[in-house]
């Protein structure tokens, strides 16, 4: 009992100090992404300001508008904004914290009391994850998962959750 015991704090430090230089590069990235995202979404709001003064000039000339185009395009940036947000989050990164108990392949049964992950479906998973997020899963390990998934934001719980299904 003693030897599981400090094999989990051990675990739980190494994963820790993992943590503190994955937050630093997922910090970066997420500003990169920021960055990118601004610079997509300005042509976008752009594009919506000159919709709606081509619109009020129609209106007061009784003209069709000739921007239906545009207004079409303008969910396709915010979608395109979407999918750079997200292709960002590096999964597997993120991954390298959990193999330390659950294998590079997600084939270990984690410290000797979870379930092998390999095999599970992403949804299975991110919602695994949320739960230990916000304390509504787990058994044994509840604690432990609990403060491993604290500092991970929605958008990375989902690439995480699909990384680990690909395994």
């Amino acid at each position: 009992m003693k030897r599981v015991f400090l094999a989990t704090v051990v675990m739980f430090m190494v994963g820790c100090s993992d943590d503190t230089k994955q937050s630093t590069q997922v910090a970066q990235k997420e500003a990169v992404v920021k960055e990118e995202a601004q610079k997509i979404q300005a042509p976008v709001v752009a594009a919506k300001e000159s919709v709606a003064q081509e619109v009020k000039a129609s209106q007061a000339t009784q003209e069709t508008p000739k921007t239906a185009e545009v207004v079409q395009e303008a969910p396709k940036a915010e979608a395109v904004v979407a999918q750079v947000a997200e292709a960002s989050i590096d999964a597997a990164a993120l991954y390298q914290v959990c193999s330390g108990c659950h294998g590079v392949d997600g084939s270990k049964v984690a410290l000797g009391k979870s379930q092998v992950i390999k095999g599970w479906s992403a949804k299975k998973i991110s919602d695994a994850l949320h739960g230990y997020k916000n304390g509504t899963y787990g058994g044994a390990m509840k604690g432990l998962m609990g403060a491993q998934v604290s500092k991970l934001s929605d958008a990375q719980i989902e690439a995480l959750a699909e990384h680990i299904s690909k395994l």
